[in-house]
């Protein structure tokens, strides 16, 4: 059985080696598209589903549950936002140049990689580039571009940064 990263233990050891946590979140719109190329999320099985299905699918692996992938965001957000760990770092993908060259360990120099443990393993500083919107929104049909936003918590995105005015415009279009 896996123990969450948000266990009691696991945040007290966190805290205790004061260990540096950076939280990277990203657009929905570009996150679920590049979820459904290279899903981390244990239980879903994208290759067998089209993008609308993918989306839609209930999600339940180990002690996670959801009606689908956008809910399970939107509690893992939660879940992140709200951990009591002492050094954590919330950054926006996008931006994730200007942000990381922000943080104060990096500023000094005393830091040249992060490790993202869970996912990734080392990820070097580099060149993050948002890809063209249309080429996203290929993936979308309006009913898609509907269901997102009824599953997300407009009000969590926005504090983290996030505005979707930019499809207002190619939904118009579409």
């Amino acid at each position: 059985m896996e123990t969450s990263i948000f266990s009691n233990e696991n945040i007290k050891k966190i805290n205790e080696e004061n260990a540096i946590v950076i939280i990277i979140y990203r657009d929905i719109f570009y996150w679920l598209v590049s979820m459904y190329h290279k899903s981390y999320c244990k239980g879903l099985n994208p290759e067998e589903m089209s993008f609308s299905e993918f989306i839609r699918h209930k999600y339940n692996h180990y002690n996670e549950e959801a009606d689908n992938i956008i809910q399970l965001r939107t509690q893992k957000i939660k879940q992140w936002n709200n951990a009591p760990i002492n050094n954590k770092y919330i950054v926006n993908y996008e931006n994730m140049n200007n942000d990381l060259k922000k943080l104060p360990f990096i500023k000094s120099n005393k830091w040249k990689v992060i490790e993202n443990y869970t996912l990734h393993g080392v990820i070097h500083i580099k060149k993050f580039i948002k890809k063209d919107i249309s080429k996203i929104m290929k993936y979308y049909t309006i009913d898609d571009i509907n269901f997102v936003f009824k599953n997300i918590d407009i009000d969590l995105e926005s504090s983290i940064n996030y505005s979707y005015d930019y499809l207002s415009k190619y939904i118009k279009l579409k």
